[in-house]
């Protein structure tokens, strides 16, 4: 993680503002240049996006870098060497799909077969799954949709019947926190990065990991993270 890594500039392109989405990209096309990495990981899907897609209209150096983004779930699920699925794993979790996954990154069921392949019970949305309300500024500015949205994930999460929501949007994952807190605080929603970094934590040799995620799954551990 480069000290000069700087924002994506999603929030600056999404507010019309072109040159700082300019500036930004530079500033991070500079950085990639001399860091020249093999892989470029990242967490949301807007910035994967951006990344991704968007860098190479900005700048043509762009393109070398562009086949080296990958998104963090979809990159580990292409991965072997996987942490093993444990018994404190069995937690019931429902996956919720961001929109950048759905309408651009497209990463097929990668982020529900990692977790699958860690031992969770998963379950999802039927088809057509649905946008959780936050939307970036959509929900600043259109704030009586963004609460339409928003309570229609909600009721199909609490049908579920699961005790963690994992997504891999940070923005998504700010809508759940909040949401699920104020309606539903049995409910507990992390990214899907810090579900497997508690995995991790988990299979090392370290007492004070040892049982970790168990706790983590009954909402005792994690909250610390929010």
């Amino acid at each position: 993680m480069p000290p000069d890594q700087v924002c994506c500039g999603a929030p600056s392109l999404h507010l019309g503002d072109t040159a700082a989405v300019r500036t930004l990209a530079q500033q991070n096309l500079t950085s990639f240049s001399r860091e020249d990495p093999d892989v470029i990981i990242t967490v949301c899907p807007t910035g994967y996006s951006l990344l991704k897609n968007h860098y190479s209209l900005i700048d043509s150096k762009a393109a070398s870098f562009a086949v080296r983004v990958h998104d963090f779930s979809a990159f580990l699920a292409s991965q072997r060497g996987l942490p093993p699925a444990t018994a404190a794993a069995k937690a019931k979790v429902y996956y919720h799909y961001p929109c950048h996954y759905l309408n651009e990154l497209r990463p097929g069921d990668a982020p529900p077969l990692l977790l699958r392949s860690l031992g969770f019970d998963l379950t999802e949305q039927k088809e057509p799954p649905t946008c959780c309300g936050f939307c970036g500024v959509f929900s600043a500015r259109n704030p009586e949709i963004s609460a339409h949205l928003w309570n229609k994930k909600k009721e199909d999460i609490l049908k579920s019947g699961a005790s963690l929501v994992a997504t891999d949007c940070p923005g998504c994952l700010f809508q759940l926190r909040s949401g699920l807190k104020a309606e539903a605080g049995h409910i507990r929603a992390f990214h899907t990065a810090e579900i497997f970094s508690g995995l991790l934590e988990e299979t090392s040799p370290s007492e004070k990991a040892k049982s970790r995620l168990s706790r983590d799954c009954q909402g005792k551990d994690l909250d610390k993270n929010q």
